[in-house]
């Protein structure tokens, strides 16, 4: 282990790589100390098994996220003597620990000259070396000014990035206009003259006390007629390689750069990656510096190519250790690496990817599978085109097969491709958000014209009464052009999505498991087959069987139900046998042959909002429910007001219910009645819930349950199992009228700013009979609060102050 001192203190890792560019569990013994990973779903794979506690958030960059999601762990295992961050996009969220806790590593202070691109010129001309000339500048008038002093074109960037992020180069005054980079007085950006000479970098590792350990200088390599130099080539979508320089006369001249530079930027040991200019007269020019290993490959040829692992480096000095290596040997062999861009902007689809590996080509390479999906990302080399490896004898040799690797390695990829059939325009505002390409399938009657410049294409269809139409319909659209997945949030959605990604091999949660869902008596049937939630039911086809089921409930009540519907639709309570003749003619006149008939569960019912992924389900809410007549709700509140051994009970027979469906994927709305001998399962669909209760998790919870249905299925939004905690309440109330034709419709003039009231009941519109939910059309309150309770309040004031009059017909 590379980390001798810590012993078994207790040691925080901010980790966000999902490849193995550091091998932690190698660098410090995870049986011994405490190790405490804060990462991101996609980072989840790179972490040790035996770390102490994994935290997985949404934003490594949130240093509010960060810390509150560490709060348990440090409850548990104390202040961290050591906070680790390896990439440098999470060095200010560490440095701002190690300052609250006093743990070992750089501080903010330390760390301001080589994050703020203005500072690290700054810093870097101190030392004396030389420096483009430069400027900070707030506004087109200084960018331009400064472009008259220095002559076109000039380098543009934003104070913070890496990975050539935020860097543009402009070559006219016209190009200030359409620079896609805002920029004010509180985000200035740093304007300096472009040098059109080649680009180098550098890296090793300073000893300190100007000791200069190991160190090796690579010439960066750019395609015939690349539109720039060095790394900017890769941000305008071409391959980008380096190479090794073994020349010994450009070695020297380097070297004397190196020990000005270097221990001027910081007397203390420390890993750097550098970039400067070669001149044609031999004279080196400062351009960037970073406080870390190098990206990509670098850290990946290092270890296998000299031996030496970059990131052990930076890890033991993060943790107060410093390494004891020894510059190179003049005989070291050379390495060199490739990053090849992706062929089209992500997310996209991977369709083919050569490997490149050959005895004189690469030796490794990362290249992604064909099939699978590239995330958007900022500032990284994980998520690109292809990553390649190589070694020989000589800076000329490896050069010449990064080149060739360059010319002949072939990507093909395609855009991320989806279909929705129905729901709300939320979901396709979180598709387009993520980039994807989206054909609809939707009512034409329930359509939101808004959604056309969320879409590819639409499609109208009744849903309802043609589903095998939509299946023909998206099966042909696939042919022409395949989508990824087949998405809905809409019942009945549910099966002809269900048939498409199966039929098409595209994933997602199998035909048979939406069909136990989606069919009443079918759940029924696998809960009694599993011994899950016992309920008297039975599956009834005439008013005689309804009625032999009444007989044997004995005095309690039979719920009638349709097989397959929602909103409370056609659902009735027979109470006593002169009951069942109506009941079974509302049946009949429904159109139905057979039903559901089971017995009645008193006691508040609660829903449970989940979201599952890869199997694993998560409860993510409770909703309280409130029932108007006929069963249909009339409102809902999250969270719902359970003692913990009753939310417990909850939460473990939602997840058994789940498992004994084989679910795998997605959100889930599950309505539990509290009975008095326990919480029963009343029913369950693989979509999110009706009612605006997604809007209300959201508030509560700051989870967007549309937003994750779309993008984790498809690897393009993380997903943390653990549960979040209730900020607040929230609630949603519906506002009931008396049936007939609206006359008079009055909104109150004033409304707590925690209320947000639609009204969708105008004068001369229908109020029908409250039959099921989609009566209930005069319009909705969201309110927020600081519990549950105090939102319910401001919902139901709000509702009592709506006035709206009905004459009936």
């Amino acid at each position: 282990m590379a980390v001798k001192s810590i012993g078994d203190a207790h040691v925080v890792v901010l980790n966000r790589w999902r490849d193995s560019f550091a091998e932690y569990a190698r660098y410090l013994d995870h049986d011994v100390a405490r190790v405490t990973y804060v990462t991101t779903g996609v980072g989840r794979a790179a972490v040790p098994a035996n770390a102490r506690e994994v935290v997985v958030v949404e934003d490594l960059l949130d240093h509010a996220e960060v810390r509150a999601a560490l709060e348990p762990a440090l409850r548990a295992h104390g202040r961290p003597v050591a906070v680790v961050a390896l990439q440098e996009s999470d060095f200010a969220v560490a440095a701002a620990l190690r300052e609250e806790f006093s743990a070992r590593g750089r501080k903010p202070a330390d760390l301001h000259h080589f994050l703020d691109k203005h500072a690290m010129l700054l810093a870097a001309q101190r030392t004396g070396v030389p420096v483009p000339r430069f400027e900070l500048v707030t506004d087109p008038v200084g960018l331009t000014g400064f472009a008259g002093e220095v002559g076109w074109p000039v380098v543009v960037k934003s104070l913070q990035g890496r990975a050539s992020t935020g860097v543009r180069r402009l070559d006219s005054a016209d190009a200030v206009d359409r620079l896609d980079i805002p920029f004010d007085a509180e985000h200035p950006l740093v304007v300096q003259e472009y040098l059109p000479h080649r680009i180098h970098h550098v890296d090793g590792v300073h000893l300190g006390g100007g000791a200069l350990g190991p160190w090796r200088l690579n010439a960066y390599l750019n395609v015939p007629g690349a539109a720039a130099t060095g790394p900017l080539a890769f941000t305008m979508g071409e391959p980008v390689g380096s190479v090794e320089v073994d020349d010994p006369a450009l070695l020297a001249v380097v070297e004397k750069f190196l020990r000005v530079l270097v221990p001027g930027m910081s007397a203390d040991p420390w890993v750097f990656h550098l970039e400067l200019f070669l001149t044609p007269d031999g004279e080196c020019v400062f351009l960037e510096v970073g406080c870390r290993p190098g990206g990509g490959e670098i850290p990946f040829v290092w270890r296998d190519v000299h031996g030496i692992d970059l990131m052990e480096c930076e890890f033991s000095l993060q943790c107060g250790e410093t390494p004891d290596l020894a510059p190179f040997d003049a005989d070291e062999p050379v390495g060199g690496c490739l990053h090849v861009p992706l062929d089209r902007p992500a997310p996209c689809r991977v369709v083919a990817a050569d490997s490149m590996v050959a005895e004189d080509g690469p030796y490794a390479e990362v290249i992604p599978a064909v099939g699978s999906v590239i995330p958007r990302t900022a500032g990284s080399y994980e998520f690109v085109g292809g990553r390649f490896r190589h070694r020989g004898a000589s800076t000329a040799e490896v050069a010449a097969r990064v080149m060739a690797t360059a010319a002949d390695y072939r990507l093909v990829s395609e855009p991320v491709r989806v279909a929705v059939i129905g729901g709300r325009i939320e979901m396709l505002r979180a598709a387009a958000d993520l980039g994807l390409d989206v054909t609809l399938v939707h009512f034409p009657d329930r359509y939101d014209p808004r959604s056309d410049e969320l879409c590819e294409k639409v499609f109208h269809v009744d849903l309802i009464a043609e589903p095998d139409r939509v299946v023909d319909l998206l099966r042909r659209e696939h042919a022409e052009r395949p989508f990824t997945r087949v998405l809905t949030l809409t019942e009945p959605g549910l099966l002809p999505a269900a048939r498409l990604n199966a039929e098409l091999g595209l994933g997602g949660n199998s035909v048979e498991t939406v069909r136990l869902l989606k069919d009443k008596a079918l759940m029924r049937d696998r809960l009694a087959e599993v011994g899950l939630s016992p309920v008297r039911y039975r599956t009834v086809r005439s008013a005689e069987e309804l009625m032999a089921f009444l007989d044997e409930l004995d005095g309690v009540p039979a719920v009638v139900k349709p097989l397959d519907s929602g909103g409370s639709d056609g659902v009735a309570v027979v109470v006593t046998p002169q009951d069942v003749p109506p009941a079974w003619r509302r049946v009949e006149e429904s159109g139905r042959t057979v039903v559901l008939a089971e017995e009645y569960l008193d006691g508040p019912e609660v829903s449970v909002e989940a979201f599952s992924h890869d199997g694993v389900h998560t409860v993510v809410a409770l909703t309280d429910k409130f029932l108007g007549p006929g069963f249909i709700e009339v409102g809902h509140a999250v969270p719902a007001d359970l003692t913990e051994p009753v939310r417990r009970q909850v939460c473990e027979l939602t997840t058994a219910l789940l498992d004994a469906v084989g679910l795998v994927e997605g959100p889930t709305h599950t309505e539990v009645k509290l009975t008095g001998r326990g919480p029963r399962i009343v029913e369950s669909h693989n979509r999110v819930g009706g009612d605006y209760i997604p809007d209300l998790v959201q508030l509560v919870h700051g989870v967007d349950l549309q937003r994750l249905a779309v993008g984790v299925p498809l690897g393009l939004v993380a997903w943390r199992p653990e549960p979040r905690p209730a900020k607040g309440g929230a609630a949603v109330r519906f506002i009931i009228a008396e049936p007939g034709t609206v006359t008079e419709v009055t909104r109150p003039e004033a409304l707590d700013p925690a209320v947000s009231l639609t009204l969708t009941a105008k004068p001369d519109t229908e109020v029908p009979p409250l039959l099921w939910s989609d009566d209930r059309v005069c319009g909705h309150v969201i309110a927020t609060g600081d519990n549950a309770g105090d939102a319910v309040a401001r919902c139901v004031d709000a509702v009592s102050r709506v006035r709206i009059s009905t004459r009936a017909g």
